[in-house]
């Protein structure tokens, strides 16, 4: 199929080619909706073998789908167990699904050319067949696996795909690699007083199914909980020097009892808190009381990026807003006009931690004039789920529609959007803010754009303030200029949600006070920003 490609793929696509083929790495910057999908593919396609591309969410498979598509090649989609598996909730872990346990097994069918959101929902229904099984048995014969990052990054995951794999010369492209800067998110463990007091009970039935006595696992788990009802739960995550760490045999004990429980559960699902917990003290790292919840953040996770990395022949990591990772390779940055803003500023309004219940009402009254200046659709982007959930809570005259941790897909807010007119909710770096699109027949359904509260990392949060230290050692850069630039980089990926063609006109309300620390960073002069107060 023939494709045209725009100017500037067309001045570096050659030089794009040569270096990946030299220096094995390219890192690409390129603005939001400039074409870097399908500039990543054909320069790709140029050292031949399989393109594995990897994606933060599953909403992001849309674009790399058009894309294959226009360029004639096969895609097959990796998604994990729990959201394919008819018989999962959708929350389990990879490990918690057991195939040959299911009466599905091995029943492989030919699900077609679906779209992802297609492919999630007919895969919910079926019952004749495996879906996980059915899509991974299209990867062999396919151009180009769509992946999210854990299937490439997490070692045991990435095993499982890459043996499916013929061609063994691989690319992999990384987009959003951005997103490389948070990977200790990836690799953390989470256990709370629930689980506890659930592998207490499953320890209880194990007891009595079997000849395990498990009285030091018994012992442990009880002085934890203990431990755990005593933890600050309202503090955000604080690191702890010194927790309950259980014994050896302790340990021996949870993990025979836990192969013993799973053992006893009958069907697919094989859910079990002891496997978490026993998960949990099989990791090395930094463990940090979590609103009241232990989280472990292992050590060296930069490592196993770089093992991951190193798996594939060549690698494209690109960005709207590519930092310093301390990765090698060529970089090329592309300049490009996408769109046209009409700048406002609202000086008057601060999304402060210490002042967010005050200032919900003010930032409330904002966004319906907002709306009832606007001619469409407002999309609004809050800095996290809890100062969204404050807002809407003030907001009484106009229509909302709004993302959920775990709401409405993103075809959903679209299909809304297209009959109706709303303050749309969202979050900055949730599933709704980076690589989608709120688009109808090329056109946007929405003609202003909102950032209610400046992303700033919260440096109370001890994951945050060593991830911001780690970042700064790697890259040898102070620490400030890290958190300037996590937060930067936040804006700026919410702002690219607003151009994805040059004709694009939206308005964009910077709304917090602090914004004006970054309107250079941003290219803008004061005088074509207009308050709004």
């Amino acid at each position: 199929m023939s494709v045209t490609l725009r100017e500037w793929q067309k001045e570096y696509l050659k030089t794009a080619i040569e270096h990946l083929r030299k220096d094995k790495t390219l890192l690409l910057q390129s603005p939001t909706g400039s074409g870097k999908t399908l500039f990543a593919l054909n320069t790709a396609l140029s050292v031949g073998g399989t393109i594995i591309y990897l994606t933060r969410t599953h909403n992001e498979f849309n674009s790399v789908k058009r894309e294959a598509d226009r360029l004639g090649l096969k895609i097959a989609f990796i998604f994990g167990k729990a959201s394919v598996c008819p018989f999962a909730q959708g929350n389990e872990d990879p490990e918690e699904i057991d195939c040959k346990s299911c009466k599905l097994n091995g029943k492989v069918k030919d699900m077609g050319n679906l779209s992802p959101s297609q492919i999630i929902a007919e895969a919910k229904k079926a019952s004749d067949y495996c879906p996980y099984q059915s899509l991974k048995a299209k990867i062999g014969n396919a151009n180009i696996i769509a992946s999210s990052y854990l299937y490439f990054f997490l070692p045991n995951l990435r095993r499982s795909m890459l043996k499916e794999i013929e061609d063994k010369n691989i690319v992999v492209i990384i987009d959003e690699a951005h997103n490389l800067l948070f990977s200790d998110e990836w690799f953390k463990r989470r256990i709370g007083k629930k689980t506890l007091k659930n592998a207490l009970e499953e320890l209880e039935i194990v007891r009595k199914e079997s000849r395990i006595s498990g009285d030091k696992a018994k012992e442990y788990l009880t002085i934890l909980y203990d431990f755990m009802t005593k933890l600050d739960e309202g503090s955000g995550c604080k690191q702890l020097p010194l927790f309950p760490q259980p014994s050896k045999e302790a340990l021996d004990q949870l993990v025979k009892a836990m192969k013993t429980y799973v053992n006893l559960i009958k069907g697919p699902i094989k859910r079990s808190s002891l496997r978490s917990i026993v998960n949990f003290f099989s990791e090395e790292g930094d463990v940090y009381n979590c609103n009241g919840s232990l989280v472990i953040i292992p050590n060296k996770t930069w490592d196993k990026i770089n093992s991951a990395l190193n798996v594939a022949n060549y690698r494209i990591l690109m960005s709207g807003t590519l930092p310093e990772l301390g990765i090698n390779g060529y970089r090329i940055n592309v300049n490009v006009k996408m769109g046209k803003a009409e700048w406002y500023y609202c000086n008057n309004l601060t999304s402060k931690a210490k002042m967010r219940s005050s200032e919900a009402p003010k930032y409330a009254e904002v966004l319906e004039r907002i709306y009832k200046l606007s001619g469409s659709n407002v999309l609004v982007f809050f800095p996290n789920y809890e100062f969204k959930n404050l807002v809407k809570e003030n907001v009484k005259t106009v229509p909302v529609l709004e993302e959920n941790k775990r709401g409405v897909t993103h075809e959903e807010i679209l299909e809304l959007m297209r009959n109706g007119k709303y303050l749309v909710l969202l979050v900055m770096r949730a599933k709704e803010s980076e690589g989608v699109e709120f688009r109808f027949e090329n056109k946007n359904l929405f003609d202003s754009m909102v950032l209610a509260g400046l992303p700033y990392p919260d440096i109370t949060d001890s994951i945050v303030t060593n991830r911001i230290k780690r970042v700064a050692k790697l890259t040898k850069r102070s620490e400030e200029e890290v958190a300037h630039e996590l937060t930067l980089i936040t804006i700026k990926q919410t702002i690219g949600r607003a151009f994805r063609d040059p004709n694009d006109y939206v308005k964009i309300y910077l709304c917090d006070s602090r914004y004006k620390e970054y309107f250079s960073d941003l290219g803008l002069n004061e005088k074509e920003i207009k308050l709004f107060v």
